[in-house]
């Protein structure tokens, strides 16, 4: 379905055959991304791994964040027999394997995990919500609204870089081996090889952060929701992990999920019912292509409806 969001023609894909096509048949056309001012200034200059666009940065940024973020091992917290908030007990949890593989230690720690949040939805505020420039871009040029529309990200940037400049300066001259190292060490050893500037770490700081905790904790909220409303769903998956527990092992390890079927099941289902975004980030065509049939134009913006 093409739709014309003022003055940007945009194209939704909501079957699988077209997904595919866009998605793996032609992604070299479709793998870029639509400019943004919001995501230019959050991003430094959109150098993050999600919103950078198609090319030599962005295949290096990406094989960066794909083979050197670590998985973390944590121990849950076991609630007492009341009320507790979820959705915020999930949220801390994701935040702090995602800051432990990071940052080699938990936000709690240095009492940063509220101020994570904070930033992570301001944020979501700042790119989901109505921002000029994204339907009438030439408007967006002009010095007096663009004062207006970057006023609140050149703010929340300032609060990210208080806090990633922190982080990074702890990390850098640090000697760490192979196996003590976090991700923003990472980052500082491949500095020079890679050609990343300060403001580039930081970019993708920033994406690994947000992304790895909110598509996260959104999906096992919505898991745990749909385990409440099935009792014999939450029995079954109960008996299932208490049976790969062996005699002597305190706690189920990742060796343990690839004979967990049904739990495999479980989050499979609840990814089919509840999306983590409905909508994909917007990608961006480079040059005209033929999607079943329809010639789309250079310049599309794309819309994958998840």
């Amino acid at each position: 379905m093409l739709l014309r969001l003022g003055t940007v023609p945009t194209l939704v894909v909501s079957s699988p055959a077209a997904a595919k096509a866009v998605l793996r048949t032609h992604d070299h056309i479709f793998a870029s991304r639509p400019h943004s001012v919001v995501g230019d200034i959050l991003f430094y200059g959109n150098t993050n791994v999600a919103f950078a666009p198609y090319g030599d940065y962005w295949c290096r940024t990406r094989k960066i964040a794909a083979t050197s973020s670590q998985p973390a091992r944590m121990r849950d917290a076991a609630a007492a027999s009341a009320a507790v908030d979820l959705s915020e007990v999930l949220s801390n949890y994701s935040n702090d394997i995602v800051c432990q593989a990071e940052l080699g230690r938990l936000p709690r720690e240095e009492g940063r995990n509220k101020l994570f949040r904070e930033l992570f939805k301001t944020n979501s505020k700042l790119l989901s919500g109505f921002n000029l420039d994204d339907f009438f871009p030439s408007l967006a040029r002009l010095d007096m609204v663009s004062r207006v529309l970057c006023a609140k990200a050149v703010k929340q940037r300032k609060r990210w870089d208080k806090l990633l400049d922190d982080l990074i300066d702890k990390h850098a001259g640090k000697a760490v081996t192979e196996e003590e190292a976090d991700f923003i060490d990472v980052l500082l050893s491949v500095q020079d090889e890679y050609n990343l500037t300060r403001d580039n770490i930081k970019a993708i700081l920033m994406d690994m952060f947000e992304a790895g905790t909110d598509t996260t904790y959104i999906s096992l909220d919505y898991a745990m929701a749909e385990l409440v409303r099935s009792p014999n769903a939450m029995a079954k998956l109960k008996d299932e992990v208490r049976s790969c527990k062996t005699e002597g092992k305190e706690f189920v390890t990742e060796d343990d999920l690839s004979g967990m079927s049904y739990l495999n099941a479980v989050m499979k289902e609840t990814f089919r019912l509840h999306p983590s975004g409905s909508l994909l980030l917007p990608h961006f065509s480079t040059a005209e292509c033929d999607v079943e049939g329809y010639t789309i134009p250079s310049g599309t913006r794309l819309l994958i409806n998840a």
